[in-house]
């Protein structure tokens, strides 16, 4: 009988607590991730000593435009872009400090 009754209380008390609703889940910027990538192949490039060279990135694509050093430090830049997590696809805009624009 008291087991019956402690059933029937709990029942009574589940049944008043009010509904909560469940938390809504954060909103996802596509500009943040699009920012958080540019900054994160910013700082591999840093970090390699390699200037020169602007990002811009877009859904896991990376575009690189600007002027490195030279040709060693264009083509290391393209492969380091390529090894940060999250890119998808590095777009190759950069022209070597004295390569010719036409070749």
């Amino acid at each position: 009988m008291l087991r019956a009754l402690a059933v029937a209380l709990a029942l009574a008390f589940a049944g008043a607590a009010p509904a909560q609703a469940p938390k809504p889940l954060p909103a996802i910027d596509p500009a943040a991730d699009d920012l958080k990538l540019a900054l994160d192949v910013a700082e591999a490039l840093r970090e390699a000593k390699i200037g020169g060279v602007q990002i811009q990135a877009r859904a896991g694509h990376v575009v690189l435009k600007g002027v490195p050093a030279d040709a060693s430090a264009a083509a290391r830049a393209v492969d380091i872009a390529k090894r940060v997590p999250g890119v998808k696809e590095v777009e190759d805009r950069l022209v070597a400090a004295g390569r010719d624009r036409g070749s």
